[in-house]
């Protein structure tokens, strides 16, 4: 193992004293609260005492999910006591969870009309975020196998698993509620519709600068090894990872006794994921409830850079993450390490916990924004890296390898892109994880890289949000 029993007892203490001094969060009277989840059930995990805690204040509260959680096919398998497998049964499972979910809510004293189902395919948020913009088709999921919202008390019953859907809607909240304070999955989370949903956030929220910026909260759910099992929860503090590093600055919020025992009622009321994960759901009925967001890597001059202080990268696969044997024995973890820009090009640098396998690839994503050009239609960049060489592709358009340079020395890669080539943005997203066989092994966590002002020579300065 990449650290030893009393090394990872060690650095997990450090992080408690280092957490000790992490800021509360308030609420203030004048809030309003939206809550985000990618999955019935992730809005009790993460919030759950928040929530409880906002309808108590009378602070307006809502509560938007992205998907029905149609396709977690083990918790269905548990529940029924079958196999799921036809496309009608995982509608009808998205459907009970759903209800689930407005159980929950009941509990933790919210109203029926304060929760919006979105009703995108569980499982297939992030394939539609990196290739289904545009003139792509719409995404198929592989557990319903339908290519639109097929729920009738969804926000838009019909709408086509498209990301610009999911934009539309999360707009459609947006204005509707107008919230200052929003609560959603966070970019580091290991389940990719929890990174997804963050992107469609921020995606929206830049699209609509009419609306007063609201302060974003992510909460996270899945990560490596994490949370650290505890003999008592309720009395155990919920600390952050210690392999995110020092980036984020943590705030936390108590949880009383009345806190938790709602929480723990919530969580109950989403019976079919108890039934199988039962220990790990209580496990986030803690002292407190823990909420933070990396900073933007502001590279407003024509030569600057910034450190990513992410942790150091692991060579195990978290065992609750769903791998096959093979992407097991073939697991590389990666990590941010460095995003600097010159000139007119920007230059992403990642650590490798090995190098890359015959298989195995690591894939860096860069999505661009302008405020004069809608995002949808802002190149999609990917460039993916492989043992011998690699590919570079808008989506799924291949692309020519000369447009972008590649670098590695040791288990570092470096990938240098032009911003013309990603439509000269203000901002970017930027994501990188590695894969094999298509499957999904470990991401570096999504990051938000802010241009500024400045604009290449010749070209006036864009008004910025």
């Amino acid at each position: 193992m990449w650290q030893t029993q009393s090394a990872l007892a060690l650095a997990i203490l450090m992080t408690h004293a280092a957490f000790a001094g992490a800021a509360p969060l308030a609420l203030d009277k004048g809030d309003r609260v939206l809550v985000l989840a990618p999955h019935p059930d992730d809005e009790s995990l993460g919030c759950g005492g928040l929530l409880r805690d906002a309808v108590r204040a009378g602070i307006p509260v809502h509560v938007a999910f992205l998907t029905n959680g149609d396709a977690n096919e083990l918790s269905f398998l548990v529940w029924e006591r079958r196999p799921v497998v036809t496309s009608k049964g995982a509608i009808g499972m998205g459907r009970l969870r759903s209800e689930e979910a407005r159980h929950a809510a009941r509990a933790l004293g919210l109203r029926d009309d304060a929760v919006t189902f979105l009703g995108y395919p569980d499982a297939g948020t992030m394939p539609m975020w990196t290739g289904c913009w545009g003139a792509r088709p719409p995404h198929e999921s592989l557990i319903t196998r339908v290519t639109a919202v097929p729920y009738e008390a969804a926000l838009r019953p019909g709408a086509p698993y498209k990301p610009e859907s999911v934009l539309q809607d999360l707009q459609t909240v947006l204005r509707r509620f107008r919230p200052t304070r929003i609560f959603v999955s966070h970019p580091a989370d290991a389940h990719p519709d929890h990174r997804a949903l963050y992107l469609y956030l921020t995606a929206a929220l830049w699209e609509t600068p009419d609306l007063p910026a609201p302060a974003v909260h992510p909460y996270l759910i899945h990560h490596q090894h994490w949370p650290v099992p505890s003999a008592d929860p309720p009395a155990t503090p919920l600390d952050p990872p210690t392999l995110l590093g020092e980036e984020i600055a943590w705030q936390r919020r108590p949880l009383d006794a009345a806190d938790q025992s709602a929480k723990r009622a919530a969580l109950e009321a989403h019976a079919t994921q108890m039934a199988y994960s039962r220990e790990f759901m209580l496990g986030f009925v803690r002292a407190n409830e823990l909420f933070g967001d990396f900073a933007p890597s502001a590279l407003g001059q024509p030569d600057a850079a910034r450190n990513l202080l992410a942790g150091p990268t692991s060579d195990a696969p978290d065992p609750r993450v769903q791998t096959t044997p093979q992407a097991r024995e073939s697991f590389v973890g990666i990590e941010w390490r460095r995003v600097e820009r010159h000139g007119g090009a920007l230059t992403l640098t990642a650590e490798l916990s090995r190098r890359l396998l015959p298989g195995t690839r690591a894939v860096f994503h860069l999505f661009g924004a302008r405020p004069d050009r809608p995002f949808a239609g802002m190149p999609k960049l990917r460039v993916a890296i492989g043992a011998l060489g690699f590919q570079v592709a808008d989506q799924d358009t291949a692309l020519p390898k000369t447009l972008v340079t590649v670098g590695r020395a040791g288990r570092r890669l470096t990938v240098t892109v032009p911003l013309t080539l990603l439509g000269e943005p203000r901002r970017l997203l930027i994501g990188a994880d590695t894969v094999v066989a298509d499957m999904f092994m470990h991401p570096a966590g999504w990051r938000i890289v802010e241009l500024g002002a400045w604009a290449p020579a010749g070209s006036q300065p864009a008004t910025n949000r």
